[in-house]
């Protein structure tokens, strides 16, 4: 480096440094460099120079220029160097961005600090070889003409220079360079934390690196919290020390909860000062007296100190059943959201206490605290060591409200400095509050059913019940919460449990109740005159049932009473009332008896006997004839319509008859045909008729195109006669009556008549069937298929006439025999007639007086249908044939003074009738030839005599 001029000093100075030039001028010969010009101070080298106007550089320190006593370093090679007193400009280096890094591995540092720590290190050692070591290592690093080659070459010059001429101050200058760069600051760690959201925790990794990445030791700290804690070692937010050659990790904890964060502050040497003089004057650094501050930030977390427990709670069964014996609650466990920390500390347990009260009956005020005096009457407690829920369950015998209030206390806890404060819920809180139910009870106090008298024997219902066991408030009860309002009455029944129908318990549910009212849910008596206002006039007749009166109380059930249902088996609550029924007696209207005519006109009067009927009420009284026989009703299809279908057939036939001579191989339709006869028959119904039809014989009736008139004729007549008794009989109805009436006493007598055509019912048994009707009521029905009372009977009689000799029809005059068979229908089963008859010439009509018959007395078969033979007797004569006819009649009892029921008159009846024929006259004398004659003839021809002759007689 050049020599920076020395300003004039004191004359003693001057003078004595022109004699010190002199001397030496004539000491040193001419080839010595000129002096330097640098102010120059201390030990260092004076190397040749190779740049123009610069005949040595110097390798060492420069005066100070800035009045701080700090030495100067030349950092530019070539121009004079800055004169003390002349004015200077400083600027900071710092970092790597000033470095030049010129000399290579060995002597290259990364970054000011490292310069200023060799200076702050060695800066003072007075010695020629560490002055030249320290000026070859700035210029190497920090040389200001970083882009010249002139600079870089006349560096590596003086570079060789110095290792070649002070091998020492070369090798020093690398191991200052080593030094540095495992010592002067390079890098700041990355520190970390832990403990976030917790109480306590760690700021981990400070430290400082070097350029290796190894911790620097020694360099002084200091770490600041901001927030709620303090480090554990200082007891306050702030802790100081110095680096060691790892990282350090210091402990924090928690005064309060909130958001931490932290700085960590450096201290240490890593910026030189640029001096810059007037123009023209090399530049030059120094060394600062003056330390760095690095504050490097750290990161941010949650901290906790404590947090404040409470809870919700919820009763598992707002309405606990009677019948047990516990209650539960439900409580929710956690942290306030509302405090400075929310959240629960993790494993932190808390020990809720929950108290149970019991209130009786009648539900106090909602309080925010227990009230004095106030005991429980169960206590219990749940752990949690995290939010959650559990049950709590304790016993409960006494039936009324209870209410639980939970708490928590922070002395009793077991990490006390982690719970904020106490904490309670309120007193009958809504959720916190339920009541176990109760057990009503209702009974009769009297018998449920009295029996009074009056002038028409009417029956009253009468009902006296007594509620007790409810709630004494009850039901005013408006609800709370869950707990829902009381219900307000209790609803009675009256069921008809019928007769076929066991008495049992719960056996009226499901039933539709008779009546229905209700009575208030409260304790008390009650006459259910009161609440049911038709009770006292309602007659046991007019609700008409046929069995069991059931009163049945039924409460609903409530969230403060049990539901409750009286015992249909309560001998105070039911009763069996007389039950309505009906007898009857048919007869013939017009003479009273059971017999009727069989022609005309006929009306079955049937006397209807009732008992236990609702005076006032109308009733409709129907009767239905039926056939014994059959158990059915009988049809009334109208009279009988002749009709003539002959001329219909004939038009069809013919008309087909004309059709195959027009067409042989025509095929005759019975189905077409039927269509043509009865147009008004169902299509669908006659095709399926048409169906069961042998198709044989239906082809059968065209052979050899020829007609079958006949059998075809035969054929449509059965089937016209078929399809038109089925129309018919779509108008037949069965023989009913209908009468209305209104008793006026419970019991009484109505009569309906049942007119009816005797021709209907002749021959057969009729049992007339009663109901009596009443709107919304069961019929009272009559049906019995066998009651001789309901019975009326339509007698009827068949003859047959025989010879008495030979059971046939042909009967010889003189003493003469006839038997007659009478078949008879729909006599009284049992009872005893008597039948009479008497011959009758047909062709006169008169009696024949020479034929007696004896009356014979029968009982009536079982069945009321049988048989009775009848003989008549006598000596006759008839000159011609003649034909007989047997009237029979007969009468009930043992005599014909009884009863005539039946009439069997009928001239033209053939069964009745037989033929009287002249017996033949045989000669009682004559020739042998004669006897002969006679024998051949009965051996040959006796029987053909006999038949000409009955059939002469037939004819």
């Amino acid at each position: 480096d050049k020599g920076v001029t020395v300003n004039t000093g004191t004359k003693q100075r001057s003078a004595l440094l022109a004699l010190l030039a002199l001397i030496v001028g004539l000491i040193i010969p001419l080839t010595s460099p000129a002096p330097a010009h640098a102010v120059k101070t201390g030990p260092g080298y004076l190397v040749p120079s190779k740049m123009a106007g610069a005949p040595k550089h110097w390798l060492g320190a420069h005066q100070p220029v800035t009045g701080d006593g700090k030495l100067a370093w030349c950092i530019e090679m070539g121009p004079m160097g800055i004169a003390p007193g002349q004015t200077v400009t400083k600027e900071t280096l710092t970092g790597a961005g000033a470095m030049t890094n010129y000399g290579g591995g060995d002597v290259d540092l990364t970054n000011v600090a490292q310069v200023a720590w060799i200076l702050d290190k060695y800066e003072n050692v007075n010695t020629n070889d560490s002055r030249a070591a320290i000026s070859m290592i700035i210029h190497f690093n920090l040389e200001i003409n970083k882009n010249s080659a002139a600079s870089r070459a006349e560096i590596y010059r003086v570079w060789g220079w110095l290792q070649a001429n002070h091998p020492a101050a070369t090798n020093l200058a690398r191991k200052y360079v080593q030094e540095a760069k495992a010592s002067g600051v390079h890098s700041y760690t990355s520190t970390s934390h832990t403990g976030e959201g917790k109480r306590e925790g760690t700021i981990n990794n400070i430290g400082i690196k070097n350029v290796s990445g190894n911790h620097i030791a020694g360099i002084p700290y200091m770490l600041t919290l901001k927030g709620p804690a303090v480090f554990t070692a200082s007891g306050k937010n702030t802790l100081s020390g110095k680096t060691v050659n790892k990282p350090i990790t210091v402990n924090w904890r928690a005064t309060g909860n909130g958001k931490v964060s932290f700085t960590v502050k450096y201290t240490y040497k890593d910026a030189l000062t640029k001096l810059t003089g007037p123009a023209g004057k090399q530049r030059m650094i120094a060394n600062r007296a003056d330390p760095s501050h690095k504050t490097v930030p750290g990161g941010e977390w949650k901290v906790i100190y404590d947090f404040q427990p409470m809870a919700t709670s919820k009763v598992t069964e707002p309405s606990v059943a009677a019948t047990k014996g516990e209650i539960s609650d439900t409580i929710k466990a956690f942290a306030d959201p509302k405090y400075a920390n929310p959240e629960w500390i993790k494993d932190t347990e808390v020990t809720y206490k929950g108290e149970v009260y019991y209130m009786g009956e009648t539900l106090p005020a909602k309080a925010q605290a227990v009230p004095a005096g106030a005991k429980p009457v169960a206590t219990t407690s749940l752990k949690f060591t995290a939010p959650g829920e559990q049950t709590a369950t304790v016993k409960a015998d006494k039936p009324g409200f209870y209410t639980w209030v939970w708490s928590v206390d922070k002395k009793s806890q077991k990490k006390p400095d982690l719970i904020h404060a106490n904490w309670t819920d309120g007193y009958t809180v809504a959720g916190e509050t339920q009541v176990k139910r109760i057990v009503g009870k209702i009974t009769s106090k009297n018998n449920v059913i009295k029996v009074h008298s009056g002038s028409d024997a009417k029956f009253f219902l009468n009902d006296w019940v007594k509620v007790e066991g409810f709630p004494t408030n009850h039901p005013t009860f408006a609800g709370y919460g869950a707990i829902k309002a009381d219900h307000k009455t209790i609803d009675q029944h009256l069921y008809c449990v019928p007769s076929k129908t066991k008495l049992v318990e719960g056996v009226t549910k499901g039933m539709t109740p008779v009546k229905s009212w209700t009575i208030p849910a409260k304790n008390g008596d009650y006459r259910i005159a009161d609440y049911f206002p038709e009770a006292p006039g309602e007659h046991i007749q007019d609700i008409d049932c046929r069995g069991t009166l059931v009163f049945v109380s039924e409460f609903a059930g409530d969230n403060r009473v049990e539901p409750l249902r009286t015992s249909e088996l309560d001998p105070n609550e039911s009763f069996v009332p007389d039950q309505p029924g009906i007898h009857t007696t048919a007869t013939d209207k017009a003479d009273g008896d059971k017999f009727l005519p069989l022609t005309g006109m006929v009306t079955i009067k049937d006397k209807v006997t009732y008992r236990e009927l609702a005076a006032g009420k109308e009733y409709t009284l129907q009767a239905t004839l039926m056939d014994k026989a059959t158990g059915k009703p009988f049809q009334d299809c109208g009279k009988p319509e002749v009709k003539d279908f002959s001329k219909a057939i004939a038009a069809q036939l013919d008309g087909f008859e004309a059709k195959l001579k027009e067409d042989p191989k025509a095929v005759f339709d019975p189905q077409t045909a039927l269509e043509g006869i009865l147009p008004k028959v169902d299509k669908t119904e006659l095709a399926k008729v048409i169906a069961t039809l042998d198709k044989d014989k239906v082809a059968a009736l065209v052979q050899d195109s020829k007609f079958d008139y006949d059998k075809a004729g035969k054929m449509l007549s059965d089937l016209v006669v078929t399809f038109d008794k089925a129309e018919s009989a779509k108008d037949c109805k069965p023989v009913t009556a209908t009468k209305k009436f209104t008793p006026t006493h419970r019991n009484g007598v109505v009569e309906i008549d049942i007119p009816v055509r005797a021709e209907l019912l002749a021959g057969k048994t009729t049992v007339v069937f009663e109901d009596v009707l009443r709107e919304g009521k069961e019929p009272i029905v009559h049906h019995d298929i066998t009651d001789k009372d309901q019975t009326v009977y339509s007698p009827k009689a068949k003859t047959t006439a025989t010879d008495g000799e030979d059971g046939d029809k042909i009967v010889n005059d003189g003493n003469v025999k006839i038997n007659d068979v009478v078949e008879y229908t729909s006599l009284i089963p049992g009872d005893t007639y008597t039948v009479t008859g008497k011959i009758m010439n047909k062709e006169t009509g008169k009696t024949v007086d020479c034929m007696k018959g004896k009356p014979v007395t029968f009982k009536a078969d079982k069945s009321g249908n049988g048989k009775v033979s009848v003989s008549f007797f006598g000596n006759c004569k008839v000159k011609a044939d003649t034909q007989w006819v047997v009237f029979e009649d007969i009468y009930t009892g043992k005599t014909p003074k009884g009863t005539h029921v039946v009439e069997h008159h009928d001239i033209n009846d053939v069964d009745q009738t037989v033929t009287v024929v002249p017996t033949p006259v045989l000669a009682k004398t004559g020739s042998a030839s004669t006897i002969s004659l006679l024998f051949a003839l009965a051996l040959t021809g006796a029987g053909a005599v006999a038949l000409y002759t009955r059939k002469r007689a037939r004819q």
